[in-house]
């Protein structure tokens, strides 16, 4: 027998030293307000998030189970690019999940918050991140609860290519599974979805199959 995951919300302390606040980095990073509340994104006012632009990690049935920060000026201070709170579970669950069609015809798998929110602001509302650059066994079968194709956008790195074959080796005998290279796309060094300029996003959407774009 399957062992049922329990899923346990972030603690209210945690969620009272977020402010629901749009940080200017975000907008540097080509970041809309609305797509930004869409994904809930808000700022850290005290505690061991204070000053971070905090990611709420979603449950699939929505609950925020986790939190990631991410420190802007993190080289100049020193510290952590990223802290996560409520870290065991992040392997659990597939971020933006919940929000994503109870039955899409294709989902797009990559590895970090900001790759699906501009995968979303560019339309591609079905997609999730594996919160890094690994596949939990919760997360395939989560993948594969969906019953449709999925494609992996892979960052242009070693590491990002490993994790696309690794999705692919997971998941296609079970579902139809293609794999995008960014490395085909672009030549900046360990680019991902969100690094892509106007032109790279035009070969991307190509390579996806909509040629509207």
């Amino acid at each position: 027998n399957k062992k049922k995951i329990e899923y346990k919300q972030v603690d209210e302390f945690t969620l009272s030293s977020i402010q629901d606040m749009i940080h200017p980095w975000m907008s540097k990073q080509g970041f809309s307000i609305k797509t930004c509340q869409h994904f809930g994104i808000g700022y850290g006012i005290h505690g061991v998030l204070n000053g971070r632009i905090t990611f709420p990690i979603d449950a699939p049935n929505g609950q925020i189970i986790s939190v990631s920060g991410r420190m802007p000026d993190y080289e100049k201070l020193e510290v952590p690019k990223y802290y996560i709170i409520g870290h065991s579970q992040v392997k659990n669950t597939l971020w933006n999940y919940s929000r994503i069609d109870k039955n899409p015809s294709e989902v797009f798998v990559v590895e970090g918050f900001k790759s699906v929110m501009m995968l979303y602001q560019h339309g591609y509302k079905n997609s999730v991140a594996a919160i890094g650059a690994s596949l939990s066994m919760e997360q395939k079968n989560l993948l594969l609860k969906l019953a449709c194709n999925i494609t992996v956008i892979c960052d242009n790195d070693q590491v990002g290519e490993q994790f696309g074959q690794a999705v692919y080796n997971q998941c296609h005998l079970f579902t139809n599974v293609r794999v995008i290279k960014l490395s085909d796309i672009t030549d900046k060094p360990k680019a991902s979805v969100d690094d892509l300029d106007f032109e790279e996003w035009k070969e991307l959407n190509k390579e996806i199959g909509n040629d509207l774009y």
